[in-house]
């Protein structure tokens, strides 16, 4: 595949990163509902994802499915890069309100937690996992997490690092993925550099658990001795070098994190984010309510997922995941998929829509010796089915 399609694709390999939000869904009564019983009934999207039977693509981008009795919006992965955070915001939103808008009248959505996922290779991920755990957690629970959780998971997964805290929206949710995506990305730098690692701070004192649903580890808000969110900026971390307060070493992560959150938000919520940290403005944990959400300021850009007709051959997505689409091709004599990795599919819909593949595409799947075909278009068109 990779050789026929030669210089006619070509792979973006940025990183992306990426949030999920899960939500609590209670009916007119108040009464707490299992979306695993309602949610193929939604009118959500396209079934994509052979492995997840719930997970329902929909028109605005992305993913919603169901993790045990929760919806889960998931949202497609974005290039890491100037203004991030405010798109990763709009996704989520779009996303949310998607949801919410299949709801039968009277039922509400309460967010539950925020997951973000940042591209880490695989040889890489493990490790980096590690130095979030010893060297960085404490500022990112504070940062991520309201007086009322319990704590930080951080998960290594194939190809990304997953950092999972409380729901946030807004701003809130900005500063989290903007501090979830630099801190992954400080981590990965540090197992490939020493230079790097030796500006880190000093490893803390931390009694970990082992994740119980998946593979990871659990940050408990007790894990460093004090309890982190009831003492917040004044709660002491112990480590090799003596110790210091919580607030400082919020300080120096935020400090390391400069250039990549510069460059992750706009300039009024990175100077937002240093009113937190220098105590200008409150923690999560030292308010009494949640920030509430505000308008996103991205517009999601959703790939168009339709079949195509490619000449002779009609092109279909049958299988779209973060990593993974696999792509059909059908002719009126056989048919062949191609397997195309995430960092591929962009290019590959450009190109396909502007018919620079039609003669790949034919040659990949030849009518049988003898037949006769006629003449094939030139432009490459939709194939009548709906966007999802």
């Amino acid at each position: 595949m990779t050789a026929a399609l030669g210089g006619l694709v070509v792979p973006d390999p940025r990183a992306r990163c990426g949030v999920e939000q899960e939500f609590a869904v209670r009916d007119a009564a108040g009464l707490a509902v299992d979306v695993r019983e309602r949610i193929d009934g939604w009118a959500l999207g396209a079934r994509f994802d052979p492995g997840d039977p719930h997970a329902a693509r929909g028109r605005w981008g992305g993913v919603v499915t169901a993790d045990g009795p929760e919806a889960e919006v998931v949202t497609p992965p974005v290039v890491v890069g100037r203004g991030t955070a405010a798109q990763v915001h709009a996704w989520a939103a779009a996303g949310r309100d998607a949801l919410a808008g299949e709801l039968p009248p009277g039922w509400t959505l309460a967010g539950y937690s925020t997951h973000v996922s940042t591209s880490v290779d695989d040889d890489l991920v493990v490790q980096a996992a590690r130095l979030v755990v010893r060297r960085l957690a404490p500022a990112l629970m504070l940062l991520l997490d309201g007086p009322d959780s319990p704590g930080l998971l951080v998960r290594p997964r194939p190809g990304r690092l997953e950092i999972c805290g409380e729901y946030a929206e807004g701003r809130s949710l900005r500063h989290a993925a903007a501090v979830a995506v630099a801190a992954s990305g400080l981590a990965a730098d540090a197992v490939r550099s020493r230079r790097t690692r030796a500006l880190l701070p000093p490893p803390l004192r931390v009694r970990t658990q082992r994740a119980v649903q998946r593979y990871g580890t659990y940050v408990d808000r007790r894990a460093f001795g004090p309890d982190l969110y009831a003492e917040g900026r004044t709660a002491r971390l112990r480590s090799r070098g003596g110790t210091t307060t919580a607030g400082a070493h919020l300080a120096r992560v935020v400090d390391l994190l400069g250039d990549r959150l510069a460059e992750l938000l706009d300039a009024d919520d990175l100077a937002a984010l240093h009113a937190v940290t220098a105590g200008d403005l409150p923690l999560p944990v030292e308010r009494d309510t949640p920030e509430r959400d505000d308008a996103p300021r991205a517009t999601p850009r959703p790939m168009d997922l339709r079949p195509r007709a490619a000449a002779r051959v009609r092109v279909e997505v049958v299988t779209a995941t973060w990593w993974t689409y696999v792509v059909r091709l059908d002719t009126a004599h056989r048919s062949r998929w191609l397997t195309l990795p995430g960092s591929w599919i962009e290019s590959f819909l450009e190109a396909l829509h502007a018919g620079r593949l039609d003669d790949v595409l034919a040659d990949l799947v030849p009518a049988p010796a003898g037949t006769v075909t006629g003449a094939a278009p030139r432009s490459t068109r939709w194939a009548g089915a709906a966007a999802p």
